[in-house]
């Protein structure tokens, strides 16, 4: 039996139906950022040139594996937007 910490454990007895993503993390690797290395459709980046260790390295997403070691598995249209609500003194809190 899994542990029920807000919701977590229904997504690992049924990750079909489950929007959890699960990032495993290589703390010592290191890496420039650069707007050709990021998986965007922006084409550039206020972080470029700048140097970041804690490398995601394995993305599980539904419960299949769509990124390992850099390298894309999943299919366009995986991800699926989920619309959140913030709460109004957060907002009140960062306005300008």
């Amino acid at each position: 039996m899994i542990e029920d910490w807000g919701g977590v454990s229904a997504a690992f007895e049924n990750p079909n139906e489950a929007e959890l993503a699960i990032v495993i993390i290589d703390m010592d690797r290191e890496t420039t950022v650069t707007s050709e290395t990021l998986h965007n459709n922006v084409g550039y980046t206020v972080y470029e040139g700048m140097t970041v260790k804690g490398i995601p390295d394995t993305t599980i997403l539904r419960g299949k594996i769509i990124v390992d070691n850099n390298e894309f598995y999943g299919k366009k249209y995986d991800g699926k937007f989920v619309k959140r609500k913030i709460e109004k003194k957060i907002l009140e809190a960062y306005s300008f």
